[in-house]
C-alpha cells in the first residue's frame, strides 16, 4: 500500500512485549521503496489481564486519528488483508454509492468472507489432481448468500447483482473510509463501543445491533472479497471457494450446487457465466479427445 502512494501506519495491539529483535524483524519486512524506509509501526502494549478486551483498544486509536487518515482497517492477527482487498473495497464502495446515492453506503457496507487453506503436508504422499488443487481453499464460515438487486432504478432488471450476506457475518476484520466511520459514529457511536467479544468488535457490532449495516458482496466478484484466515482451523466445512463462486454466478446454491431462484438483475451474469463455463468445458473435452485420437 505504501508503494502505491498511501501513507501507512500500522498499530499492533499486544500483551506480549516486542523486544528489539522482533521489532527489527518487523522493520525488515515492512521496507517501502517509495519512502526509502520501513512503514511506521506503533506498538500498543497491555497487561495480560486485559484479556479479550484487547480487541476493543483499536477504537481508542481510531477516535484519536480519525481526521489524520482516509482509510482504516482493523483485523485480528491471523487475517491477511492485501492491497488488492483495499482496491476492491474502495472501487465497490464507490459503485454502491453511485447506483444508489440515497441508501447505498448509508445502510449497506461491502463485506468480506473468510476462507482457510489446506497445505499439502496434510495429505501425506497422495497424488494431487485438479480437484485437490481446488480444495486447498475452503469456506470457513457458511453464511446464507441471498442474491438481490441494488440500485435506484425502478426496473429491477437494470439494477446491479449483489449477494446479501445473512446468518454468520463474522469476518475477523472491518474496513471503512473516514467518512464511513464518521457516519457510523453519528448512527451508533461506532468509535466508542467496547466489549470483550472480539467477534462484535470486528463484525457483529457493524452488521448487527446497534449499527445494523447490511453486509453486501458484489455478485460477480465474490473471490475479490475472500480473505485468508491464516492459522490452521478446526472447521470442517468442505466447500471450495472456487466451486462455490462458480455455483453462485451460474445461479446455484454455493454450498451444494442446487438451482436457486434469483432476481432478474442476475440474468445477464448467470447467462454469460453458464455460456463461459460450457465453452471452457467444450474446449477441454475436445483437447482430451484429440489426445486419444
Amino acid at each position: 500500500m505504501c508503494e502505491s502512494g498511501w501513507n501507512v501506519t500500522i498499530v499492533i495491539h499486544s500483551t506480549s512485549n516486542w523486544d528489539n529483535t522482533m521489532r527489527r524483524l518487523a522493520n525488515s519486512k515492512l521496507f517501502c521503496y517509495r519512502i526509502q524506509q520501513p512503514i511506521h509501526v506503533m506498538y500498543d502494549l497491555h497487561n495480560k489481564n486485559i484479556s479479550t478486551l484487547l480487541s476493543a483498544e483499536h477504537r481508542k486509536i481510531l477516535k484519536k486519528e480519525i481526521d489524520n487518515y482516509d482509510f482504516f482497517v482493523y483485523h485480528e492477527d491471523d487475517i491477511i488483508f492485501t492491497h488488492a482487498h483495499l482496491n476492491a473495497y474502495l472501487y465497490e464502495t464507490r459503485q454502491l454509492h453511485l447506483i444508489d446515492p440515497v441508501r447505498g453506503i448509508k445502510e449497506h457496507s461491502i463485506g468480506f468472507q473468510r476462507y482457510r487453506r489446506i497445505f499439502r503436508n496434510q495429505w501425506g504422499s497422495l497424488q494431487w489432481n485438479a480437484q485437490d488443487m481446488i480444495e486447498q481453499e475452503l469456506f470457513e464460515e457458511m453464511p446464507n448468500f441471498r442474491p438481490i438487486c441494488m440500485g435506484a432504478d425502478n426496473d429491477e432488471s437494470k439494477k446491479a447483482p449483489y449477494l446479501l450476506v445473512e446468518g454468520n457475518v463474522h469476518q475477523g476484520m472491518w474496513a471503512l473510509t473516514q467518512s464511513q466511520v464518521k457516519m457510523l459514529q453519528e448512527k451508533c457511536n461506532y468509535m466508542d463501543h467496547r466489549t470483550y467479544s472480539r467477534e462484535h468488535m470486528s463484525s457483529f457490532y457493524l452488521f448487527g445491533q446497534p449499527c445494523n449495516m447490511v453486509k453486501l458482496i458484489p455478485g460477480d466478484r465474490l473471490t475479490s472479497f475472500m480473505i485468508l484466515h491464516y492459522y490452521q482451523q478446526k472447521h470442517t466445512f468442505w466447500t471450495p471457494v472456487f466451486t462455490g463462486y462458480e455455483y453462485i454466478i451460474t445461479g446455484k446454491n454455493y454450498a451444494g450446487g442446487s438451482p436457486i431462484k434469483y432476481p432478474s438483475c442476475w440474468n445477464e451474469l448467470v447467462n454469460a457465466s453458464v455460456a463461459y463455463v460450457s465453452k471452457i468445458d467444450e474446449i477441454v473435452f475436445q483437447n482430451i479427445a484429440n489426445r486419444h485420437v
